[in-house]
């Protein structure tokens, strides 16, 4: 009997493990299932010239932005951010913080009438926030973007220049509502 026991123990751990491993893939705990997903973002933390508050990047790529003391803001569970810029994005005379982050989904909650269903892949998304209130409040969030960013900087006049990963170099700025391509050719109607 106690033979029995051992080998019916022995043909269970392989699908057990096999299932195991399934769940993680399929509730996100894992990075299998989008090979796009970056590396870790290279880690750090940046202060303001004052003091006043600071920026901390994660290899896990958990953004944390400081006060002098606590937290004002941290990054949601599940996003990845690659990068971050500081600058006036605006033209209203004060910094707004620029985020590079991989997510699951294309679109936030409110999506177009024509997608259904759960979106579970990586897409790679830029929000922008304003320091408000003794804090960081998000005013844009873009869906996934297409092409991707490879590397970005932000311009002494506060536009973002954007490396796309087919090689192509864009300039970017925010006009109103959401950034707009600054540099894309004209088209005639």
């Amino acid at each position: 009997m106690a033979g029995l026991i051992r080998a019916a123990r022995g043909r269970l751990i392989l699908p057990l493990a096999a299932l195991v491993l399934l769940a993680a893939v399929l509730l996100g705990l894992g990075r299998a299932g989008d090979p796009r997903l970056p590396a870790a973002p290279d880690a750090g933390a940046w202060w303001t010239a004052d003091g006043g508050w600071a920026v901390e990047l994660s290899t896990a790529g958990v953004l944390t932005v400081w006060g002098r003391h606590e937290p004002l803001f941290v990054s949601e569970p599940g996003w990845r951010v690659r990068g971050f810029l500081t600058g006036d994005l605006d033209a209203d005379g004060a910094d707004e913080l620029a985020l590079l982050v991989w997510r699951r989904g294309f679109y936030g909650p409110s999506r177009p009438f024509w997608q259904t269903g759960r979106d579970t892949r990586y897409s790679q998304h830029i929000f922008l926030y304003r320091w408000q209130d003794g804090g960081v409040r998000p005013f844009w969030m873009s869906s996934g973007l297409n092409p991707e960013v490879a590397s970005w900087s932000m311009t002494g006049d506060g536009c973002l220049a954007i490396r796309t990963t087919g090689g192509e170099d864009t300039l970017w700025g925010w006009r109103g509502w959401g950034l707009e391509r600054l540099d894309a050719p004209l088209r005639r109607l």
